[in-house]
């Protein structure tokens, strides 16, 4: 799973990126690309259950990508991954899971990349949190 994450990272931090690059990526198209309504795929990674592409305005960018996963993915390994986290503010909305996020910065790019991490809490909260839903934005 963390593999397809790189790779969203990659193609999401390039000078250009195409809606068609990231949903090639990710699976198979199964609804959406009209204006303002995200592509919903069906991902050919056995670890994420869903996923989104949201473009960026009514251009062929890409604003971000949500990954709803298979199954929990413990945060020590996108700490493991990506380094320390920030805390998200949390939701007034007590339905709405706590978040965190992750900074990427591949060096000689024009863009970063933001991952959020929706997570279950653990004893100690985020630090042994199970991640259930992934977003990368472009930065």
């Amino acid at each position: 799973m963390l593999p397809l994450v790189k790779t969203l990272i990659d193609l999401l931090t390039r000078d250009t990126v195409r809606v068609q690059e990231v949903n090639t990526a990710l699976g198979d198209v199964i609804s959406g690309g009209a204006e303002n309504v995200p592509f919903t795929l069906r991902p050919h990674e056995a670890g994420v259950k869903s996923a989104q592409v949201v473009r960026q305005n009514a251009a062929d960018g890409v604003s971000h990508v949500e990954l709803q996963l298979a199954q929990p993915l413990a945060m020590t390994e996108l700490v493991k991954a990506f380094g320390a986290f920030q805390n998200v503010p949390r939701s007034p909305t007590p339905t709405v899971a706590p978040r965190v996020v992750f900074y990427a910065t591949p060096s000689g790019r024009s863009h970063t990349a933001a991952i959020f991490a929706s997570y279950d809490p653990g004893s100690r909260n985020a630090e042994d949190g199970r991640v259930t839903q992934i977003m990368i934005r472009r930065d």
